[in-house]
């Protein structure tokens, strides 16, 4: 039995964004636990969640003997940028990175050695992020997965930095990615519940700051689109992008010819998307597949 309170503790609070979520807040923390080191704090911040499920969290946090949580809670729901920002200024004076996790995502087992070690060593990095595993499942793929991180722990995985350029033409990280310096001036847009976490990233390229990208795959994130949810609203998240290019634009952060691009760039390839996961979609290659049997 792992004595998870021998592992080694690394200057990191790792903040996690909670709305109803106690179906998966659970394998969340357990991902955390199980991290090679363990990091300072977890700050769990319920963004407004009905009163049974803070109770349910509150619980939750009394019986965690390993972690050291730290529980807000916001009575009006305000989107995760806002609650982000607002564990952001909680965070403890001895921490020096924060890593966000969002409350149905995982990470693998050496997430914060990694990030953390790569960001101590290199100073002048202002935010790291790297590759992770897309899912629509993580309860049927959550044991496979934890065994490929085993298997190519010892790899020697390459580290790049993004220029403003490549951060622009598409979002690089997903959220649970994403660790930053604790007194990094930038925050999330409080006012903004769509791509939030990428309007973080551009103000930051874009601002001359360096940005690390690692193809390690560090963390498990759950996407299941066709459902309710923000993370599968696709359209109304393009039409959140396209409206933050013209805000930088309007401000002359960015050429009239480079937000062209991005735009016309970011409308197909989410258009591509959106008719891949559509139900037509589907239908079109179960006719496809059916004709093929007949001939």
């Amino acid at each position: 039995m792992v004595d998870y309170r021998c592992k080694r503790r690394v200057p990191v609070s790792v903040v996690i964004p909670y709305f109803n979520s106690s179906n998966t807040i659970c394998r969340c923390l357990r991902s955390v636990r199980e991290q090679t080191v363990l990091p300072i704090e977890v700050i769990i911040i319920d963004d407004g969640s009905t009163l049974q499920e803070w109770k349910l969290l509150q619980e939750l946090g009394r019986k965690e003997d390993v972690l050291d949580i730290k529980l807000l809670r916001l009575v009006i729901n305000r989107g995760a940028g806002y609650a982000r920002n607002a564990a952001w200024s909680a965070v403890a004076k001895e921490c020096m990175l924060v890593a966000f996790l969002d409350s149905d995502d995982i990470w693998l087992p050496r997430k914060l050695e990694r990030i953390s070690m790569i960001m101590m060593h290199n100073r002048q990095i202002e935010m790291c992020g790297h590759a992770a595993y897309i899912t629509d499942s993580i309860k049927n793929k959550f044991a496979c997965i934890y065994d490929i991180e085993t298997r190519e722990r010892e790899k020697k995985i390459p580290l790049r930095y993004l220029s403003i350029f490549r951060v622009l033409i598409s979002n690089p990280f997903v959220t649970p990615s994403i660790v930053i310096r604790k007194d990094s001036h930038f925050r999330f847009n409080s006012n903004q519940r769509l791509v939030e976490d990428y309007d973080l990233i551009i103000r930051i390229a874009l601002n001359n700051k360096k940005i690390a990208y690692s193809e390690d795959r560090l963390a498990v994130v759950e996407k299941v689109y066709g459902r309710t949810g923000t993370s599968r609203i696709l359209w109304k998240m393009r039409l959140a992008e396209l409206v933050m290019f013209k805000e930088l634009w309007k401000r002359g952060q960015i050429s009239i010819l480079l937000f062209s691009v991005v735009s016309v760039y970011s409308l197909i390839k989410h258009t591509v998307k959106f008719l891949l996961r559509t139900e037509l979609a589907l239908k079109l290659m179960r006719i496809l597949k059916n004709s093929q049997h007949i001939v």
